[in-house]
């Protein structure tokens, strides 16, 4: 037995430095490396280089804080794990990741592109740099060199009495409706005048004695010292000057902020200040007598769920706000719903039995058809998000029936599109953008309320008769069903068709208008020369000189020469391209070009000479003209006419000049012959 155990016992002596590399590996396995990696940065971005060696792509995860950046993935047979708390914080929706084709001399790279959360140069990449020395280093390639540090703000020193702390922040709120909060970062360069315009507005605040002012009160927070509150906010720095916003925590919308637009001029802050500062969430017996009409009416239950309550206090500066018990509620038509809502100028309450409450507010918010005339009429519909249907009116006998006809529609396509009203002699630009002609009442629809939406006129050569508005709700809502459905052609802004463009004599330029370009590229019965102006361009007056004169002897061609007006008319894509302002363009359509398959040919350069517009047009038509003697016939022709036009302003403008002169050779020239006969008489006398 003792020799069995001692040859057993021989046998596993080798065994030993077997398990203790087996646990060393193990060991290794276990431990977790940090990768190599380089950052760069610009004024907006960060760009950061993570390199591994031998990197299985599949294992690699990247995850984005708000001022964080977590980084794991497997190379060989190592575990790497990389972890930044950044100086300052991140957009963390906008941060994205990817793996680059070329690798870097530490291993294979992943590339991640963080954008700040407020533009400026970042003095250092983390707070604490210490752990990171043996592999971080500066990636040269993405370095901003023209970089400036973050300056002092001037305006936080100058109005440091206004700001707030997140420790202070619910001192600040006590005593008051709402607390108007401006987020302030020296590198928002955007907001910096609506900055002042809050400080003014502060100030009278403080010094007014109106009851309302005594419930609003307004402070600065500055960006890079209160990060977290700043992240509660939600604030980033704004990319144009009508996105600046304000933040507002009032009373009954707990922690949630409301937002409204940072203004440009202090009347219109003091006035969102008004509405922010009515009394909200009061008991309705209390807020009957104090709501306006013009206002919507939110009346929530009492034991209404706090995602009501938040959703109607970001409505607060649209809306008063009231709590009922639920038979208050029954006798409003509640109908089992903990909402309802009364719209502007409407008597009836409507309730709330959907699933996105906050849509549901934006829409009731507003009349159903609402007289809009200012931009700050027209804010809440772009908050909406909806088609906005317009109808143009003017003061003429059929705007009452025309009214009563869009109000049926609005009521029908409720929650699917938003119906304003127009002053069709105010809003002239609004109508022509549509590409509506001058005659109404008129209708027409926008994708939304922004500048460049898609838009829809409604082209009825019976506008002007009573009979079309009092039966075109049928009419009307296909329309609309169709825009909505984007089964209609975009309509572009156009000025109304000239009715003598097919009257005048050979050899005139004739009109082009928007309306009418596409026909014209698609389908002109002879070749077409379309000069593409505006009336500000520099050498309006010479340029439609000569181009008259050039119509006389194109036409001798058959080349018919047009003109269009891009400051009041637009072409729709693919027919006449877009000129820039205070240029002129120039381009040839071909005839029959759609059916014949031939596209619009351009002359690249603006502002061409006329030679250069000759030599245009003679390479691109079929008809043959010798292009020098063209160019002398114009020449010659516009001299002419620069002599005649000479000659008739010199005479006019010399006039008195040229009869005073003419008066005084003939009295010169009587006097003369008067003194020559006076003599002749006195010799004979003699004689």
């Amino acid at each position: 037995i003792w020799v069995q155990v001692s040859m057993w016992r021989s046998r596993l002596v080798p065994l030993g430095p077997c398990i203790v590399a087996v646990l060393a590996a193990a060991a290794v396995s276990a431990e977790v490396f940090v990768p190599h990696f380089k950052w760069g940065q610009t004024k907006d971005k960060l760009f950061i280089t993570i390199a591994v060696r031998e990197l299985e792509r599949s294992s690699v995860n990247i995850s984005f804080g708000d001022d964080s950046l977590r980084f794991g993935a497997s190379g060989g047979s190592k575990k790497y794990a990389l972890e930044l708390e950044f100086a300052e914080d991140l957009e963390k929706s906008k941060c994205r990741w990817e793996h680059l084709q070329r690798p870097d001399r530490w291993g294979d790279a992943v590339s991640a592109t963080l954008q700040k959360r407020f533009p400026g140069h970042w003095d250092r990449l983390v707070l604490d740099s210490s752990s990171f020395r043996k592999f971080m280093e500066l990636d040269m390639t993405r370095e901003d060199d023209d970089h400036e540090p973050l300056k002092e703000d001037v305006y936080l020193i100058e109005n440091k009495k206004m700001l707030l702390s997140e420790a202070g922040l619910s001192v600040a709120r006590e005593g008051v409706e709402a607390l108007v909060i401006n987020v302030r970062h020296v590198s928002c360069e955007q907001c910096q005048h609506a900055d002042k315009k809050f400080i003014n507005v502060a100030t009278e605040l403080g010094q007014g004695t109106d009851l309302w002012k005594r419930r609003v009160r307004l402070a600065i927070v500055d960006a890079r010292r209160e990060r977290r509150l700043v992240r509660r906010l939600g604030a980033v720095c704004a990319p144009t000057p009508v996105q600046c916003r304000y933040f507002v925590l009032a009373r009954g919308g707990g922690d949630e902020p409301g937002r409204i637009r940072a203004r440009h001029d202090e009347h219109h802050l003091m006035e969102d200040l008004r509405q922010l500062g009515r009394p909200q969430f009061q008991p309705l017996s209390l807020m009957r007598s104090a709501t306006e009409s013009e206002r919507a009416l939110v009346v929530l239950a009492i034991d209404a769920p706090e995602e009501a309550r938040t959703a109607a206090h970001r409505m607060r500066l649209y809306v008063d706000i009231a709590l009922a018990e639920v038979s208050e509620l029954t006798d409003l038509g509640a109908n089992g719903s903990h909402v309802v809502v009364r719209r502007p100028f409407e008597a009836a309450f409507s309730s709330f039995h959907g699933t996105d409450l906050d849509q549901w507010l934006r829409v009731q918010a507003v009349a159903l058809v609402a007289n809009t005339s200012t931009l700050e009429d027209d804010e809440p519909y772009h908050d909406i998000g909806l088609p906005v249907a317009r109808l143009f009116v003017n003061g003429s006998s059929l705007d009452t029936v025309a009214r009563a006809t869009v109000r049926t529609l609005a009521t029908k396509f409720e929650g699917r599109v938003a119906f304003v009203e127009r002053n069709a002699t105010a809003k002239s630009y609004d109508w022509r953008q549509h590409g509506l002609p001058g005659r109404f009442p008129s209708f027409a629809v926008a994708a939304s309320m922004e500048h460049n939406a898609t838009r829809h006129a409604f082209l009825e050569p019976s506008y002007g008769q009573e009979k079309f508005w009092s039966t075109a709700v049928d009419t009307l809502s296909s329309f609309l069903e169709e825009a909505i459905a984007g089964q209609l052609r975009p309509s572009f802004s156009s000025q109304e068709p000239p009715d003598d463009n097919l009257t005048l004599p050979l050899g005139a330029i004739r009109t082009l208008v928007g309306r009418r370009c596409r026909v014209l590229t698609d389908a002109s019965d002879s070749e077409v020369l379309v000069e593409a102006m505006d009336e500000w361009r520099r050498d309006h007056q010479d340029r439609s000189l000569k181009l008259d004169h050039l119509a006389v002897i194109l036409a001798r061609s058959n080349i018919t020469v047009y003109r269009i007006d891009l400051g009041h008319n637009e072409c729709p894509p693919n027919s006449i391209p877009h000129v820039s302002a205070g240029y002129s363009g120039y381009f040839f359509v071909h005839k029959q070009a759609k059916l014949r398959g031939m596209k619009v040919q351009r002359l690249k350069k603006n502002d061409p000479s006329f030679d250069r517009i000759i030599k245009f047009v003679a390479k691109h038509s079929e008809a043959t003209f010798d292009v020098n003697v063209t160019i002398a016939e114009l020449d010659a022709s516009v001299h002419r006419v620069l002599m005649w036009r000479y000659v008739e302003t010199t005479v006019s403008e010399h006039a008195w000049s040229v009869f005073l002169g003419a008066v005084g050779i003939i009295v010169f020239g009587v006097w003369r012959c008067w003194g020559r006969r006076r003599k002749a008489t006195s010799v004979s006398g003699l004689g």
